[in-house]
């Protein structure tokens, strides 16, 4: 997703999680704008994407495995060194083989996102001082 500018702007003159944009606004500073927009937060969970194998290893159980399912599609899914934990596929495999409430369903969700800032959120990206600069003054 682009740095959408308009949405950026209206981002800041809202702000509509309550981050505290306005004092920074007031005063022209747009290195501190950037910092609180790309600041990570707990509240905030945004996919992790691509992940190493080994970490979807180390919070399977295999016991939680649903009777009968085969574990094949995990297996060739881990065999390729690196999991995207956001792709609807891949979830919907480890969801077949994982039932919900067990155990490894739970880490499996933990691990698929980590603490997101209001940018990655909102664009995907991080931001810098000019980002902010341009989309309040046009600069």
């Amino acid at each position: 997703m682009a740095l959408d500018f308009l949405a950026l702007k209206a981002e800041l003159q809202t702000d509509p999680l309550g981050l505290g944009y306005a004092v920074f606004i007031a005063s022209g500073s747009d290195h501190r704008l950037a910092d609180l927009l790309n600041e990570p937060r707990a509240a905030i969970r945004v996919d992790r994407g691509l992940i190493p194998s080994h970490e979807v290893v180390n919070v399977l159980e295999w016991t939680d495995a649903a009777v009968g399912v085969s574990l094949q599609p995990i297996s060739a899914i881990l065999a390729a060194g690196q999991v995207d934990v956001s792709n609807v596929r891949v979830r919907a495999a480890f969801a077949t083989v994982f039932p919900a409430g067990s155990g490894t369903r739970t880490r499996l969700i933990a691990l698929a996102t980590r603490d997101g800032s209001r940018a990655a959120q909102l664009f995907d990206v991080s931001v810098v001082h000019a980002d902010v600069a341009w989309a309040l003054r046009g600069i």
